[in-house]
């Protein structure tokens, strides 16, 4: 879930859980808060492994970041940050499996 902040909020749930209609505020658990752009997130993109994100908070700046699990919590660390000149836009990224790009 984004925030306005520009944050990424990243829950756990089990899907029985998720989809019990009873009332319970156990339903989602908070497993990490991810920041790094000063605008909201418009676009994201990660590998199938989940192993490498890319991120743009305007069609003309991406960061590509990497995550981990460290107790319980997912974690991400910037590896790289891509800004392009204001006239071009990004269409199209690729992530290769090993996180280069």
């Amino acid at each position: 879930m984004q925030h306005y902040s520009g944050e990424v909020y990243i829950y756990d749930s089990r899907l029985d859980q998720l989809l019990d209609t009873s009332p319970t505020s156990e339903r989602l658990s908070l497993n990490g808060i991810w920041s790094g752009h000063d605008e909201p997130i418009k676009w994201l993109a990660r590998t199938a492994n989940g192993r490498y994100l890319l991120s743009a908070s305007h069609p003309t700046d991406l960061t590509l970041w990497s995550t981990t699990r460290i107790k319980e919590r997912h974690t991400i660390k910037k590896r790289s940050f891509i800004a392009i000149d204001d006239r071009e836009k990004v269409k199209f990224a690729i992530v290769l499996m090993n996180g280069k790009h």
